[in-house]
């Protein structure tokens, strides 16, 4: 068990918690590795709750792997893959001037409906 992936053979899921703007908007995000390094990737505007993108080589290694042996297409099958799925997080707390924005957000996304 670990506190931030799920391991399927090699390999690992991780959810990362991203806003509903972001998702909206495209913005860049940084995933832990089970290595402890970090990776960036960019999520493209429009980008749907949910979306699983997979990063090559970043899961559990093959058990006795050489410890000089890394990550990377030169040793590839040496490694799992990691799986990271989108997920909106929904703020528990905001202030009035934020719900008033997502109130005006709602009648101008209900109107472009009507207009369907």
């Amino acid at each position: 068990k670990h506190d931030l992936f799920e391991r399927s053979g090699l390999d690992l899921k991780y959810v990362h918690k991203i806003s509903y703007e972001d998702l909206v908007l495209g913005t860049k995000v940084e995933v832990p590795t089970i290595s402890g390094k970090r990776i960036k990737f960019n999520v493209e505007p429009g980008t749907p709750n949910g979306k699983v993108s997979r990063v090559r080589y970043h899961g559990m290694p093959i058990i006795n792997l050489p410890p000089q042996i890394t990550p990377g297409p030169d040793y590839d099958g040496a490694f799992g893959n990691l799986i990271v799925e989108l997920s909106i997080e929904i703020p528990s707390q905001y202030s009035e001037e934020e719900k008033k924005l997502f109130e005006e957000l709602r009648k101008m996304r209900k109107n472009l409906q009507e207009i369907k």
